[in-house]
């Protein structure tokens, strides 16, 4: 037809999506915490468990996502505790299936030294702290372990889905 646009359309809802996976690439791993009141879904988990590729594909559906890499308490945002609006969600993953994919990982890269970054003990220390962080923030829990991407991100869109639904109800 020689039109412009009529592989995509140009509406708003084109245009909420771009705005979304514009945010989501901003807030990549913990990246541009200042404002993370404007994000739909904030997801945050130790490294490995898939917070990137989750998020980018729900900017991809329109939501605007952040994610925060759980390191240890003490390096996540403080205005994380004060968030309303966006629904927080924890990724958890089983310590052993974790050991694998970053050792894995570290072998793509080059590199199989020996660190605390695939040790088993440390490994399931840093799981057990997030899940406190998670249980402080009294945010739904997702555990990765078999899932995939697209599933994760469906729970997430339920759960997020619920959460509004609740706060129409209740208002």
């Amino acid at each position: 037809t020689h039109s412009v646009g009529r592989q995509h359309l140009l509406d708003g809802e084109y245009f909420s999506r771009v705005d979304a996976i514009s945010y989501t690439i901003t807030h990549d791993d913990g990246q541009s915490a200042w404002d993370l009141s404007d994000a739909d879904i904030v997801l945050i988990g130790v490294s490995r468990t898939s917070k990137s590729p989750t998020s980018v594909y729900l900017s991809c559906r329109g939501y605007k996502t952040a994610n925060i890499p759980f390191v240890s308490i003490e390096t996540i945002p403080q205005n994380i505790y004060e968030l309303k609006n966006p629904l927080i969600v924890g990724l958890t993953i089983n310590p052993e299936k974790l050991v694998q994919i970053r050792q894995t990982r570290l072998a793509s890269l080059g590199q199989e030294n020996e660190t605390s970054y695939i040790d088993l003990e440390s490994i399931k220390n840093e799981v057990a702290e997030s899940r406190k962080l998670f249980s402080r923030l009294q945010c739904p829990v997702i555990d990765v372990t078999k899932r995939s991407v697209e599933e994760t991100a469906a729970r997430i869109i339920q759960l997020l889905q619920e959460k509004r639904k609740r706060y129409r109800d209740w208002e």
